[in-house]
C-alpha cells in the first residue's frame, strides 16, 4: 500500500531520483529489521526473563543447600549448570538488546541522510 502511495507521488508530484529510491528502500528495510529485532527482544522478555528468574531461584536454593554444609558433588555440579544457563540467558538478552540498538542506529543514520 505504501509502495502505491510512493508510486503515485512519483508519477503525479515529483520524480524521485535513483538515489532517493535506494535510500527510501534502505530505510524501509532497516525499519523492518528493527521491528523484527524489537519483536525478538519482546518475545525473550516474555519467556526468557521468566526462565532467568526461575533459574536464579534454583541457584539460590542450591547455594543455600551448599552453605548448610551439604557439599556434595551433585549439588556443586547442579549449581555450575545453573550458573552456565543463567549466563547464557543473560548473554542472549544482551545480544538481543545490542541488535535492537544497532538497528535503531541504522534507521536514525538513514533518516539523517535522507
Amino acid at each position: 500500500m505504501l509502495d502505491n502511495f510512493y508510486d503515485f507521488i512519483e508519477d503525479q508530484v515529483e520524480k524521485a531520483s535513483p538515489e532517493e529510491k535506494v535510500s527510501r528502500n534502505q530505510l524501509f528495510m532497516a525499519d523492518v529489521a528493527y521491528t523484527r529485532a524489537e519483536e525478538k527482544l519482546d518475545s525473550w522478555k516474555e519467556q526468557g526473563a521468566t526462565d532467568l528468574v526461575m533459574f536464579r531461584l534454583e541457584r539460590a536454593n542450591l547455594t543455600a543447600a551448599l552453605r548448610e554444609g551439604r557439599n556434595d558433588a551433585q549439588l556443586l555440579t547442579e549449581k555450575d549448570a545453573m550458573d552456565n544457563i543463567i549466563n547464557s540467558l543473560m548473554e542472549e538478552r544482551k545480544n538481543l538488546e545490542a541488535d535492537k540498538k544497532a538497528k535503531k542506529n541504522i534507521i536514525n543514520g538513514k533518516k539523517s541522510i535522507g
